[in-house]
């Protein structure tokens, strides 16, 4: 029996397979096999929002020239993974509203590079909006404004987040576009659809020689651990889920005088950094006075979109073909799976449009509610213990009529 890819041209194709010389022959339907790639599961690109708040008060202007040049790096670098990235910032002090978004332009259009549709074409950012080029987000980051308010990372970020996260959600109890508590235009439009994602790991990247001033009001290091887990709290409700959330303060590890940390001062800024070593978000804590925290940050945040896209659940099978129900054979993993709602499969036809993966496999092993990956096709639903998950390979075999 011949087992034939996707790609080829077998839509009528009949094997003949003789029984005897002269004898009668016996005609079979070709068999079709989808490997992993075809069935669905070809390796999604990382889903990340990477959000940078750099330190915008003049302390800063020491370091400045040292942080512009490792921002470069860890920019430019980004392109090189891959990772369905935007990156945007806000500012820890009087900042503005985000409307620009440096995006990957691999996967800003309505195809991937493997030449196929983009499952999130509906949600790109739109032209006005997005940025291809390094160069021209790097002042972003980099410029100061620093003009009568106190540093306010928490609070600023969370509602610049907030505003371009849910502009299009009518079911979070949020005002659509809130800028209020930035200090702004209330009125400025919205973009459509939103410039961040709901469903993407939100990496927060505090960039500052300070210290958050309604955690540690006084700069000493004396905190209101009360208020760290009440920011904590409205970060984690800016995800779908609590487990796409990660925090990575850059801040310095102890207070320093004039000249002591990359040139400036420095007050210790455990404000931000108990936030992770205390346990109340992921991520990982680095000092802005050591030369290498932000190669380092891109690590980490490699390291946790990693094991983000390993804990992915597939519960759908996606195959281009019509198929012969009973001719269905559903493997995992090498395994073949049984037919049936409990543990198993069921063949639920087509063509139709489903998202292959529903959820996110937490630490404690509960199942957190997720889509991603939009196909369209004929669709095998996987139930309970045949779904796939993180790195499992599926393999279908069917006839078509």
């Amino acid at each position: 029996m011949k087992h034939l890819k996707f790609g080829m041209t077998a839509a009528a194709l009949i094997s003949a397979m003789a029984l005897g010389g002269c004898g009668k022959q016996e005609y079979r339907k070709a068999e079709f096999a989808a490997t992993s790639q075809e069935a669905g599961a070809r390796q999604l690109p990382a889903k990340v929002d990477i959000v940078i708040v750099p330190d915008n008060s003049g302390s800063m202007n020491a370091a400045l020239a040292t942080v512009e040049s490792q921002m470069a790096g860890f920019v430019s670098s980004l392109r090189s993974k891959y990772w369905d990235f935007r990156i945007a910032k806000t500012a820890i002090i009087n900042p503005s509203p985000i409307q620009k978004v440096l995006v990957n332009p691999d996967f800003n259009g309505a195809t991937l590079p493997d030449g196929t549709p983009n499952p999130n074409a509906a949600t790109v950012v739109p032209s006005a909006n997005a940025l291809t080029d390094a160069g021209s987000f790097l002042p972003l980051v980099t410029s100061l404004d620093a003009t009568g308010a106190p540093d306010l990372a928490y609070q600023n970020t969370e509602a610049n987040v907030r505003a371009v996260t849910f502009t299009s959600d009518g079911g979070t109890g949020w005002p659509t576009k809130d800028y209020s508590v930035l200090g702004v235009n209330p009125t400025l439009p919205a973009v459509s659809p939103p410039l961040l994602r709901k469903d993407a790991l939100l990496a927060v990247i505090v960039l500052t020689n300070g210290a958050e001033y309604s955690v540690d009001p006084n700069h000493n290091g004396y905190l209101s651990t009360t208020q760290l887990s009440t920011w904590a709290a409205k970060f984690k409700a800016l995800r779908v889920s609590p487990s796409l959330v990660r925090f990575y303060p850059i801040a310095a590890n102890s207070a320093y005088a004039a000249g002591g940390c990359l040139g400036g001062p420095a007050y210790i800024g455990t404000s931000y950094t108990r936030m992770v070593t205390d346990g109340y978000l992921p991520g990982k804590a680095f000092n802005i006075c050591d030369f290498s925290a932000l190669s380092n940050v891109l690590t980490s945040i490699e390291n946790d979109l990693t094991i983000t896209r390993e804990s992915y659940v597939r519960s759908y099978i996606v195959i281009p073909h019509e198929p012969i129900v009973s001719s269905i054979r559903v493997y995992k993993n090498g395994v073949q799976l049984s037919q049936g709602e409990t543990n198993g499969w069921v063949y639920e036809g087509g063509p139709k449009t489903v998202s292959t993966v529903s959820g996110i496999l937490s630490s404690n092993g509960q199942i957190i509610p997720f889509t991603a990956d939009q196909q369209t096709g004929y669709v095998i639903r996987l139930n309970g213990s045949a779904r796939l998950i993180g790195n499992d390979v599926p393999d279908v075999q069917y006839q078509r009529p």
